[in-house]
């Protein structure tokens, strides 16, 4: 075996966190101390650690038992069914379980949040069908249910939450086609991550779901009626709330993509490399493959651009997400995820860009100084502000539901995206001034932070002292119809 000491320059290669489906090459050198410094993919946020061992045959541990890592499932067209049978087997339904029962780290996620509290269930649902051959329906809820089911009868769906791009039209339920998908929806006409998420549910065991373009009856060439959009638009945020589990189609840049996307990490396999042998300590250097996390996900994913999904995650109790690299599961009580590779990783639970933790685990009543429910919102506005719409006009709508939320849970009152505990700060923005490319949009007020479109993101000023204290909430607009804003 070679000495460490003539290793002077490393290839490296990283597929497994790839965005795209070709190998991802970073260097690594030596210091003049005789250790190995690995770069990293600057892309992807991958860094890359070296493991000394006295075996040549070095395996990296699970968190449960050693041994290699499970390998990622193919989903490839002739094996989707069967490898979708498995995961769902193997991984999603004891993640499930563990999760209903309050197992172990789950015994937040086993509190019932009243449908009263955060609004009422959707007006349409899914009716994915039951037995061995399932036809799917739309459904308006009232009609199905009543018009209020006690707590123990909570009506129990999944929702999804994906890019619509430009093949969403034969997803949209219109006034022409209503009354015949509230008999039957043609399925093979819908666009395939719909289609697969039907699919999912009924693996899963339930019988309804929500998505958006299907259960809200939307506008179309030669017919732009938006009445129920402006009644439905402001609810979104409790129908995310009051789902059993989000469906997130992570790696999906289109609807027409689907949940099962081809998987850069099955088609190039990773294992645990030596390169090279430490002779004064008897110890091979490994270099180990990466670990696929969540948050790395995130950073090569389409879905975290968009400004409608922004609100969609932090509101969500569960959430599964499907990525090009694997699926991974996360919920508030455990505040961790869990993959199909690892039981459990705990990175993902303290990055801010995705923690929901806030959001159903704050302090409750008014906030104090800083506190909540403004520290978070602060930073998830910054984020917020930078995203993708494709009509600038839904940035507030878009976070209605969970600066309401925020607002219900810690006291005080939101409107604009301002809390009146916190109206001096909520007022007091600035576009991030790194940035050339920003507009000023007349249909919002022109206090608000959404007034300001700006690609790197609005900067909410740091002051410590508020200059402004609210009086009265009542001479804005109806909260009812942000819309109008």
């Amino acid at each position: 075996m070679t000495p460490l000491s003539p290793w002077r320059h490393l290839l490296l290669l990283d597929v497994a966190s790839a965005s795209t489906s070709e190998p991802v090459f970073s260097t690594g050198y030596q210091t003049e101390t005789n250790s190995l410094v690995i770069g990293d993919d600057y892309r992807h946020g991958v860094f890359k650690a070296l493991v000394r061992s006295k075996s040549a045959s070095w395996l990296p541990e699970s968190d449960d038992q050693p041994g290699p890592a499970p390998s990622p499932k193919s989903f490839l067209p002739e094996t989707s069914d069967d490898d979708l049978k498995a995961l769902v087997r193997d991984s999603i339904k004891p993640w499930f379980n563990d999760c209903f029962n309050g197992n172990r780290l789950h015994r937040k996620c086993k509190h019932k949040f009243k449908m009263d509290e955060i609004g009422a269930m959707p007006k349409r649902l899914i009716d994915v069908g039951v037995g061995q051959d399932p036809k799917a329906k739309l459904i308006i809820s009232e009609d199905e249910f009543g018009q209020s089911l006690p707590q123990d009868e909570q009506v129990r769906y999944l929702i999804l939450s994906y890019c619509w791009g430009s093949g969403n039209d034969p997803a949209k339920t219109t006034r022409a086609n209503l009354a015949g998908r509230l008999k039957h929806i043609d399925e093979t006409v819908l666009p395939k991550t719909i289609q697969d998420t039907i699919k999912v549910t009924r693996l899963l065991g339930f019988r309804y779901l929500w998505v958006d373009a299907l259960c809200i009856i939307q506008s179309h060439a030669g017919d732009n009626y938006q009445d129920d959009f402006k009644a439905e638009a402001p609810k979104m945020g409790a129908y995310y709330t009051n789902a059993v589990c989000l469906i997130s189609a992570l790696g999906a840049p289109d609807s027409s993509t689907g949940l099962f996307v081809p998987r850069p990490a099955h088609r190039y396999p990773t294992t645990s490399c030596v390169i090279g042998f430490d002779s004064r300590t008897n110890e091979y250097i490994h270099l180990p493959p990466p670990k696929r996390t969540l948050a790395d996900e995130f950073n090569a994913s389409p879905l975290p651009k968009r400004g409608w999904c922004f609100q969609e995650r932090l509101l969500a109790h569960r959430i599964i997400y499907w990525s090009r690299n694997g699926v991974f599961w996360n919920c508030v009580g455990d505040n961790a995820t869990r993959s199909e590779f690892s039981s459990r990783c705990d990175e993902f639970a303290t990055d801010p860009r995705i923690s929901n933790s806030c959001v159903f685990h704050g302090v409750q009543g008014p906030s104090v100084g800083w506190g909540l429910p403004w520290e978070p919102w602060m930073d998830y506005i910054h984020e917020y502000s930078s995203k993708a719409f494709s009509f600038a006009k839904d940035r507030l709508i878009a976070v209605h539901g969970l600066g309401s939320r925020l607002a219900s849970i810690h006291g005080g009152e939101y409107f604009g995206g301002v809390f009146s505990s916190h109206i001096s700060w909520g007022t007091m923005w600035e576009a991030d001034p790194k940035n050339d490319a920003r507009k000023k949009l007349d249909y919002f007020p022109s206090w608000s932070w959404a007034s300001c479109q700006s690609d790197l993101g609005v900067i909410i000023t740091d002051t410590t002292k508020p200059w402004i204290e609210c009086v009265t909430f009542g001479g804005f607009p109806a909260v009812q119809d942000p819309l109008e804003s």
